[in-house]
């Protein structure tokens, strides 16, 4: 007889949820159609935007980053910035295609050449606003990022900008070397504890590497002007 009763209490709970449910939906359904409605127009939005407005925009932006790439290879900078009259340069490619995947690397390449043309602030401002999590990528750009802080003579962010780029990712062959200038830099300037941390890192993380083999006399020379 107890299971009984407690059988119609649980069926009596649920009949009592439901109901509350019920005159929910019936007294807010105005609402609910509004957020039902926002959402599908949302979600509608997003693939208009991303399949009719940013896929043709990157198909765009990959025929010009091409002629831009080309004229950066043959380290004619200023046309693979600002374009060869017919075909558009890195600057403008960040500019009219923003959105794309391909606005992105043209930060890269821009942030390299104004980095060979001497032009560091502005290669600070491209290589900042570069973004990758393709390993060697963020190596090499945090690498030509801590060179451009070091000819503005900015040399704490120069070497935070390659400890940074190289203890994210494990590289044998370029985390130390990104690493090195790091120690070189902190060495320079004589703060010869860092410069200690960071050649004693490159020994014991990357003892086949090109920099290790002469990793002892550099942590020697630092341990000297510590004494």
């Amino acid at each position: 007889m107890a299971k009984e009763n407690e059988k119609k209490d649980v069926f009596i709970n649920i009949e009592a949820i439901a109901s509350k449910i019920t005159r929910f939906f019936e007294k807010n359904s105005k609402v609910l159609y509004y957020v039902v409605g926002v959402i599908a127009v949302l979600v509608a939005g997003y693939f208009g935007v991303k399949y009719l407005y940013i896929a043709p925009q990157e198909k765009e932006a990959s025929v010009e980053i091409f002629y831009a790439q080309r004229y950066f290879e043959a380290d004619s900078l200023n046309t693979a910035l600002n374009g060869d009259g017919q075909h558009l340069g890195f600057i403008d490619i960040i500019d009219q295609y923003s959105l794309t995947k391909q606005a992105n690397l043209a930060k890269y390449y821009a942030g390299i050449s104004y980095l060979k043309l001497g032009q560091y602030q502005d290669a600070i401002d491209m290589l900042s606003a570069f973004s990758t999590s393709e390993p060697l990528a963020y190596i090499l750009s945090h690498q030509a990022l801590g060179d451009a802080y070091l000819e503005l003579g900015e040399f704490d962010k120069a070497i935070a900008t390659y400890l940074k780029g190289g203890k994210k990712y494990d590289d044998d062959y370029f985390s130390p070397a990104i690493l090195f200038r790091a120690g070189i830099v902190s060495d320079n300037i004589k703060s010869y504890d860092k410069a200690l941390e960071i050649f004693k890192t490159i020994r014991e993380k990357y003892p086949q590497s090109q920099e290790a083999r002469e990793m002892d006399k550099y942590i020697a020379k630092c341990e000297a002007a510590l004494r």
